[in-house]
């Protein structure tokens, strides 16, 4: 009973010493909240248009932004972000302190509750400043209208959470406290356990990335997924993005086992320690190894960025060691003449640091190489990066993004995977072997390069993730097989799975973005939404290579229709399903040969047109920088200042035409890939140095842009650009 009343006296009068943190906080919090609040929410007005209702919806909507937990407004995070390291290093100042620490050790109080007491002191002082300025908050709400019943749930989830990973920064720091001597050190020493891991995590990944071909950047292992949220930072970061259970039990256990941690060394630091820049000089070798291998790493990815040769690349590794080694020295020494102290520490890093980058620079290890047998894949799945229009606004995974493909598009016979990968490896070798004239033959023979991203599932549980670059051409009816395959193609398209139910919500979206509702019965909508399901499925990568899509067919179940109405803003006056934006993942194209689906809007009374037909053009304009004249370029016109930088930076070098001529507007058009429609076709490669405008005849919008397909830029209009290149760098070179 008596330690009891003890602990809270010893509370009060630690909370009086850091009354001037208090006030400081307490400003700071005032003008992060009710201030703003109360600035805010008069400006939204009743108008002719805006209803009272609505004027208290938004009001309310800005409270629960301003006093929840979520990005809308970080500026409360950042707030205890801060608070929680000045608290850390006033809280325990006195560690550093030789006279002060001699004081407080020889009160008649116990080390342990001592420790307990400034412990919570950082604890509870912003926790009471923070619930004040949350009860001013929702006063200044009431005055507006803002009933506190509507937030409060808001308010108090908001200030747990905040207070949570105020408490895991907090203790970070004070850990810090207990490892230094000198609140320099102390800084330092937060500042490495806010970035080390996160550091390490993105230098692994930057290594895998410059290092090996293959390496798929969604990978995810230790060191690119577990290391990085090793931060209060990052686990900050990742809560306001997305919170769950297991993350709060997390940062829980973590505050709890960093507690005990900073309290075990708070027992075992010696008095003396105040003053010194380590309290513990075992500590010093466990802390300086791992920054000298990272900042020798990092030294060497910094020279490799620059010139990526193996000779400056060991320079900046050396370079990164010796420095950063002969920095932490003089750092815990406080004495320059400690440049070089502890020289085998120094061998040894240097000589770790190396391996490592040779192992990844020689790729010793073979990462690139590394195919698994057939016989020990379970079952592989591909994403060949063509439909990237499926994960914008699409609820119907919970989450579906480009890695969710390779873990729901599973193919059970790995052999056709195979196949494309042991190609990709074969173009690999022969770029490597023969430079830059292999490049060329390769891009000669072929047209179609793409990247195509591989998840290897071993029959021993294990996931081996690659990414492959490769022309698809002398593989392309093994991606047509492995494309149109059932499983597969309903996998990457889920409004391929949708029942009759979902016909009714159903869309045409044509040129310019204009919608068509479907007319007729439920039965001919179901009509629609079967037969473009049969032509989507059975619809292949050698036939869209061909093909440009010219609609949309808006594919969505009634429940994600009510999942995103959830989300929209109540003063949008068009029913936001019609939209641009919130539904593009749910608009699946139509192309000409889908010829069953075409008659079958048609019958619904959609009316059906070509993107642009050549009927419909009133000229073509085309534009791009040269050098269009591949000899020429090799030749009279080879020097320097006719490269392509020095086009690009002089706009009286753009060679640009205009066609009018219905024979040359029928073969442009045949050869071109129109921007409306066509980026939801991937597989369209396009020639990016000739630029189309085309002027459409009538009123409204009146022109679309648009790119050659790559390789097939008419004849007639590759001559009339040489002609042009020509004259332009004449002129050029007279001038």
């Amino acid at each position: 009973m008596t330690s009891k009343h003890l602990y809270f006296k010893l509370l009060r009068e630690d909370a009086k010493r850091k009354l001037w943190a208090a006030a400081l906080l307490g400003l700071a919090f005032f003008f992060s909240l009710p201030v703003p609040l109360a600035m805010v929410l008069p400006s939204y007005q009743v108008t002719e248009y805006v209803t009272l209702a609505q004027i208290i919806l938004r009001r309310t909507n800005n409270v629960r932004m301003m006093l929840g937990f979520n990005e809308g407004y970080p500026m409360v995070v950042v707030l205890m972000f801060f608070a929680a390291a000045v608290m850390g290093i006033a809280t325990f100042s006195y560690l550093h302190n030789k006279k002060q620490i001699d004081f407080y050790h020889s009160l008649p109080v116990k080390r342990s509750l001592w420790f307990l007491v400034n412990l919570s002191t950082g604890v509870f002082l912003p926790a009471a400043i923070y619930l004040v300025t949350i009860v001013l908050s929702l006063i200044v709400g009431a005055v507006n209208g803002v009933l506190p019943g509507l937030v409060l749930k808001t308010a108090a989830s908001g200030f747990l959470l905040n207070m949570l990973y105020y408490t895991l920064t907090y203790i970070t720091v004070v850990l810090a406290m207990m490892l230094t001597g000198t609140k320099i050190a102390a800084i330092l020493g937060s500042a490495v356990f806010f970035c080390f891991f996160p550091a390490v995590s993105v230098l692994s990944q930057t290594y895998y990335s410059a290092f090996f071909q293959t390496y798929y950047s969604g990978t995810p292992d230790i060191l690119s997924r577990t290391l990085l949220k090793l931060s209060p930072i990052a686990a900050i970061a990742l809560a306001m993005e997305e919170l769950n259970p297991m993350r709060i039990i997390s940062v829980t256990a973590a505050i709890l086992l960093l507690g005990m941690f900073a309290f075990f060394l708070y027992q075992k630091r010696p008095s003396e320690a105040a003053g010194k820049t380590m309290a513990f000089n075992t500590s010093k070798v466990i802390i300086k190894v791992p920054l000298v291998l990272v900042f020798g790493t990092a030294g060497a990815m910094f020279f490799y960025s620059i010139e990526p040769s193996l000779g400056w690349t060991i320079f900046g590794n050396i370079v990164g060691v010796v420095l950063s080694h002969c920095i932490i020295e003089v750092i815990y020494w406080g004495d320059f003449k400690k440049l070089f102290s502890h020289e085998k520490t120094l061998a040894a890093c240097l000589a770790v640091s190396l391996a490592v980058l040779l192992s990844f620079y020689f790729d010793l290890f073979k990462f690139d190489a590394y195919v698994p047998e057939e016989s020990q894949i379970a079952y592989a799945s591909v994403d060949f990066n063509k439909d990237s229009w499926v994960y914008s606004r699409n609820f119907d995974r919970e989450m579906y993004t480009p890695d969710s493909i390779l873990q729901q598009a599973r193919l059970e016979d790995s052999a056709d995977v195979l196949a494309l990968v042991n190609e990709a490896l074969r173009q690999m070798e022969v770029e490597e072997q023969e430079g830059d004239t292999g490049r060329k033959r390769l891009e000669g023979e072929y047209r179609h390069r793409f990247r195509m991203d591989v998840c290897y599932t071993l029959k021993n549980h294990r996931k081996v993730y690659r990414s492959y670059a490769l022309y698809m051409d002398p593989v392309m009816e093994t991606a047509d097989r492995i494309y149109t395959d059932a499983a597969y193609k309903q996998a990457l398209y889920p409004g391929l799975c949708l029942d009759e139910s979902a016909a009714e919500n159903i869309v045409y979206r044509g040129w310019n973005d204009n919608i068509q509702h479907l007319d007729g019965s439920q039965q001919q909508w179901a009509a629609v939404l079967k037969v473009y399901q049969e032509e989507m499925a059975a619809m292949s990568f050698s036939r869209r290579i061909k093909e440009n899509p010219f609609g949309d067919l808006m594919l969505i179940s009634t429940e994600n229709i009510q999942k995103i109405e959830e989300l929209r803003d109540t003063d949008d006056k068009e029913p936001i399903h019609y939209q641009w934006g919130w539904y593009d993942g749910y608009f699946y194209p139509i192309y000409p040969s889908f010829v069953k689906t075409i008659q079958a809007l048609e019958d619904c009374g959609v009316e059906m047109k070509e993107l642009v037909s050549a009927e419909d053009v009133e000229d073509i304009t085309i534009s791009g920088y040269g050098p269009f004249d591949e000899e020429d370029e090799e030749g009279d016109f080879a020097a320097a200042e006719w490269t392509k930088p020095v086009y690009e930076d002089d706009d009286d070098l753009l060679c640009q035409k205009t066609y009018d001529q219905i024979e040359d507007i029928e073969k442009i058009l045949s050869a071109c890939v129109i921007d409306e429609k066509g980026w939801r076709n991937g597989m369209t490669g396009i020639d990016g140095q000739y630029n189309l405008v085309i002027r459409v005849k009538g009123k409204g919008r009146n022109q679309v842009s648009g790119n050659f397909r790559i390789k097939e830029v008419p004849e007639f209009v590759v001559r009339d650009f040489v002609a042009l290149d020509k004259e332009l760098r004449e002129k050029y070179r007279a001038e």
